[in-house]
């Protein structure tokens, strides 16, 4: 009889990323390489195919190397947008304390959920992030999860498709530049030199290069502080400094950065089981209700930001999506939607969260 070992269903999971990333490109989607293998990891455990969950070390190496390459998008203009990105980030901060203790009173009011449940399923830290708060708090993890799960499963389909509509309607410059728009210090004379190279050669020197060991102890340090996604923030933050300090950084294969964003999809994916889709569905109406109210204070948030800061909306709408920070700094990423601001957006936000709702909610409770 075949036997299914653990390296087939690795195998498998591995091939569906791919085969998701590769048709998703095929057809022009937005964000390709992570929502391809999110929906395709999605079908697969819809289907009950033997998908194994992946291992720590994974989602630690999928984050440095997307923290590798966010750094080197990191110059001397970035850090002066800091002024101006501290106000917004302030905003965000105290709109997320706001809507998660108003809308977490309401469910609570509404519905059979405690207090702890209601406010935790209302707040928009991410599900990763905020079910651990929920452990911390005893409250039902499982709602907690599916509700935040929902939430994100509406942020991805949304955002990527909103992002293209505004920037085929609107193309405008603004401060908060793309990735691809970078000039990155530090890099020119590397890369130019490997242009005439051979390309075997090419390819290993570009990945076995300084910036990679640089982004490793980066992400090493800022996990063991226990940073909230240490690895890809500690990467960025090392080789972002390095990059600007004119540390000779070789830029790597595009292949690797593909490869990250595989791989978080692929992170992502294996939280769409089967049981959460039937969970969502159990209580799609609270699920619904709560997710456009979300859905809609965002984005007036994000077009307030955009206002104020003249930053472009597209920006500003991820900068204030619901999702979790990894998520979202992946597809910024990835859509050129300039993932430094929506990183210290983001995280000023889950840092709010972590900091505050446990303490609230023992003490109310």
């Amino acid at each position: 009889m075949f036997e299914i070992t653990p390296v087939l269903t690795a195998g498998l999971m591995l091939a569906l990323g791919v085969a998701g990333a590769l048709v998703f490109d095929a057809f022009k989607m937005p964000a390709p390489y992570i929502l391809g293998p999110i929906v395709a990891v999605s079908l697969g455990n819809i289907f009950e195919l033997p998908l194994p969950m992946l291992p720590v070390w994974f989602e630690s190496i999928a984050q440095i190397v997307l923290g590798f390459y966010l750094g080197i998008g990191i110059t001397r203009k970035n850090l002066r947008q800091l002024k101006i990105a501290s106000f917004p980030a302030v905003i965000i901060a105290v709109w997320s304390l706001v809507i998660t203790f108003a809308l977490g009173f309401f469910l609570y009011q509404t519905t059979p959920l405690n207090l702890a449940t209601a406010v935790l399923s209302s707040s928009p830290g991410g599900a990763p992030e905020v079910s651990i708060v929920a452990v911390a708090v005893n409250a039902d993890v499982a709602t907690v999860t599916i509700m935040q799960m929902a939430r994100l499963l509406a942020i991805l389909i949304l955002a990527p498709l909103l992002s293209k509509v505004i920037r085929s309607h609107k193309k405008t410059v603004s401060p908060a530049r793309s990735y691809d728009h970078f000039n990155p210090e530090g890099l020119e004379e590397v890369s130019s030199n490997f242009a005439t190279g051979d390309r075997i050669r090419t390819f290993f020197l570009r990945l076995c290069n300084p910036g990679l060991a640089i982004a490793v102890a980066g992400g090493l340090v800022l996990n063991y502080l226990g940073v909230p996604a240490g690895y890809m923030i500690g990467a960025m933050v090392a080789v972002g400094a390095a990059s600007i300090s004119s540390v000779k950084i070789y830029l790597p294969p595009e292949q690797l950065r593909s490869a990250s964003y595989i791989g978080i999809g692929l992170l992502i994916g294996q939280f769409f089981t089967r049981e959460a889709f039937i969970g969502i569905v159990d209580i799609y109406p609270v699920v619904l209700l709560l997710t456009a109210i979300m859905l809609f204070s965002c984005a007036a948030l994000g077009l307030a930001i955009s206002k104020i800061t003249g930053w472009r909306l597209s920006v500003c709408l991820l900068a204030t999506a619901p999702g979790g920070l990894i998520t979202m700094i992946a597809l910024a990423a990835e859509m050129d939607l300039d993932p430094f601001v929506v990183s210290l957006m983001h995280l000023a936000r889950l840092i709010t969260v972590k900091l505050t709702l446990p303490l609230v909610i023992l003490i109310i409770s």
